[in-house]
């Protein structure tokens, strides 16, 4: 009889529930929580259940991050990782590359990734010349952490086929120097499509990459994470930890819209697989990034003329909207602009009047640049967001030099969401973003970046709204409310243990509350109590 299959009861100082009063203590069973409330009530009641003792610490739901990137953080420990915490200057960046370069043999690629041209660079991207300058007997590609900007040297481009003065594809641009001619920088489409060219680690590196990647979540409180951008690959690494015992957090998938057609012929819908492993939808991506700066707006970034970049056309959104509707399965579209999101939210509509499915709740993937309207329309189509919560604090900076004071107001919009009553899902869209949930938290309640500038001030919400969207938010956003999120009978037995409570201490703090330990299905999966 495995441990999940006795009667346990987990005492702490105090138990966050989520689901109405504090309690003290609460009781499991088979992975799941079945009674919780007063220390001494449930002794009595299960007189023969295992005591589990939390000490002093206070108990929350598990985190739970509705949109990262878990398979490629399991990358990040094979390629250059050019984590922006940690390399902060442009001589720190080439030094990275050059010491690759120097344990590589000539012509095998070299890849890095987490770039970040504001953090590391100065706000100047890279091109191929300062790549040709570390090599040209290897082609390298870096690629930004935001995911919709890369950089190539020269060996690169031939490789993937690109010449000096090739045009871009459809939703796709390139950088072009003084001269005219390709500078190595690849937007949008244009990157996507390089990047399938690229080799992939083998699954063995990949599995031990995850399987690290795991437990830097946990160690983050994380106990449920979800994929935002699911390709094969992916899905093999995925069945493949579980097989291996070493799936230790609950997964859930967004496929990329271009394997759609695969799910849709085997009539897979979202909710398809386990409490472990779960399809939560499809994932589309309809323009740029915030923190690359190229994301679809109404009006040019600030002291500029770009308004940046869709990534696919009206026909291609249009397509994907209806087809993936028709079909049942939730569509979890990346749209950051507010003439994105208008755009998108017209087509959710005219699919929706074609096909009416009561029930099916689309996804909106960062909602990034809203307005009062934009609210109103989201409310009424009854669709739920999942907001770029690591970004006011990590991507302050930017969001301000963009989108200037006055859209910084109107952009990682919680309280807009939360006042209007719209489902809103924690995220931190690891590696654009940092992963752990209390420096979120904290970021989205302060609303201070990285310099101590206020950003988008009118947006604050509060510690306990913060900690509602990261749990049961979360869960609602993945088709897993009845199973997720709240410390209550029935619910799944995924909990973390910190310190102190969020709500009880100075807000400048949260982050650095520490996590004690954290558990799925009343397995401990990381820490010492």
């Amino acid at each position: 009889m495995s441990d999940s299959e006795v009667f346990r009861l987990f005492q702490a100082k105090r138990v966050l529930t989520m689901a109405g009063p504090d309690a003290e203590a609460f009781v499991t069973f088979g992975g799941r929580i079945v009674a919780v409330g007063n220390a001494g009530d449930l002794r009595a009641q299960f007189s023969t259940a295992e005591q589990v003792d939390l000490g002093d610490g206070i108990v929350l739901p598990g985190f739970n991050d509705a949109h990262m990137h878990p398979s490629k953080a399991a990358e990040y420990r094979v390629h250059v990782n050019l984590d922006p915490d940690k390399v902060t200057t442009p001589e720190a960046l080439f030094e990275k590359l050059r010491e690759e370069v120097a344990r590589t043999p000539k012509g095998q690629w070299i890849q890095a990734v987490r770039y970040d041209h504001a953090k590391t660079t100065g706000g100047r991207i890279i091109d191929r010349g300062d790549l040709d300058r570390i090599s040209t007997d290897h082609p390298i590609h870096v690629r930004h952490l935001s995911g919709h900007i890369g950089v190539a040297n020269t060996p690169a481009l031939a490789l993937g086929g690109i010449g000096d003065h090739d045009e871009p594809p459809s939703g796709g641009e390139y950088g072009k120097g003084d001269d005219g001619r390709v500078n190595g920088v690849l937007y949008g489409r244009a990157e996507n499509l390089f990047i399938v060219r690229l080799p992939e680690p083998d699954l063995e590196a990949r599995l031990r990459g995850f399987s690290s990647a795991l437990q830097d979540f946990h160690a983050a409180g994380i106990t449920s994470i979800t994929d935002a951008m699911v390709i094969p690959s992916a899905i093999e690494l995925f069945q493949e930890a579980d097989a291996r015992g070493l799936l230790t957090a609950r997964v859930g998938m967004l496929i990329r819209h271009d394997y759609f057609d695969r799910i849709r012929d085997l009539k897979i819908r979202s909710g398809f697989g386990s409490d472990k492993l779960r399809l939560i939808g499809v994932k589309g991506v309809l323009d740029g990034a915030v923190a690359g700066g190229t994301c679809f707006c109404e009006q040019p970034l600030e002291g500029t003329t770009y308004s940046g970049m869709l990534n696919m056309t009206a026909a291609e959104l249009t397509d994907l909207v209806r087809a993936v509707h028709a079909s049942g399965n939730c569509l979890a579209m990346h749209a950051n602009g507010d003439r994105a999101i208008k755009m998108l939210l017209a087509e959710v509509s005219a699919a929706m009047a074609a096909a009416p499915r009561p029930g099916l709740h689309h996804r909106i993937e960062h909602c990034s640049l809203i307005t009062p309207e934009i609210v109103a329309e989201i409310k009424a189509l009854d669709l739920m967001v999942v907001p770029l919560m690591s970004y006011p604090a990590f991507h302050g900076e930017k969001i301000r030099q963009y989108f200037g004071a006055r859209r910084a107001d109107w952009m990682i919009a919680c309280r807009s969401f939360l006042d209007a009553g719209i489902t809103v899902g924690g995220s931190s869209d690891f590696g654009a973003g940092p992963f752990e949930p209390l420096r979120n938290i904290q970021g989205c309640v302060l609303r201070l970046d990285t310099s101590g500038q206020l950003v988008g001030p009118s947006q604050r919400i509060l510690v306990e709204e913060a900690l509602e969207i990261y749990t049961a938010g979360s869960a609602a956003v993945s088709g897993e409310a009845g199973i997720k999120g709240r410390i209550k009978p029935g619910q799944l037995a995924d909990f973390t243990v910190i310190e102190q409570s969020p709500i009880e201490v100075e807000p400048h703090t949260i982050r650095r509350i520490p996590v004690r330990s954290t558990w799925v299905g009343a397995e401990k999966v990381w820490g010492s109590h």
